[in-house]
């Protein structure tokens, strides 16, 4: 939207859903802890926040960022069928057994993403 390739309206749908939002370094960090690990106790573990963020908290945050004013228009076909309200992921195992916590918290995450965004579309890169 802010290098001009598009309308100003971002048609959006549910902006109440709630997420547990974790920034991919933070993931590639994690996978790479677990599988560098001599022994993992646990079949499974949860690599999040354990924090949830509603899709319209993230929406405001990076509009509060843009250079350009962006119009928010609710488009009930963005709707999904089915919807949980709220999904969290306890990372409770994973900070037990290896001491991982994430490092980016959700803004310094979201204005990362979004430098890297503009970064690409400035260079005029076609793949994201």
């Amino acid at each position: 939207i802010e290098s001009g390739q598009g309308d100003r309206v971002m048609k959006v749908g549910n902006l109440s859903a709630k997420r547990d939002f974790l920034y991919v370094d933070d993931v590639i960090d994690a996978y790479c802890m677990i599988a560098e690990a001599d022994r993992c106790p646990h079949p499974v573990y949860n690599i999040s926040t354990g924090k949830v963020h509603s899709v319209q908290d993230i929406l405001d945050y990076l509009i509060s960022l843009a250079k350009v004013e962006i119009r928010i228009e609710i488009d009930p076909a963005k709707f999904r069928p089915v919807e949980a309200p709220a999904l969290i992921a306890p990372n409770k195992l994973i900070f037990k057994d290896f001491g991982w916590l994430p490092k980016i918290d959700l803004e310094t995450g979201l204005r990362k993403n979004l430098n890297w965004w503009r970064e690409k579309t400035a260079s005029g890169s076609r793949r994201a």
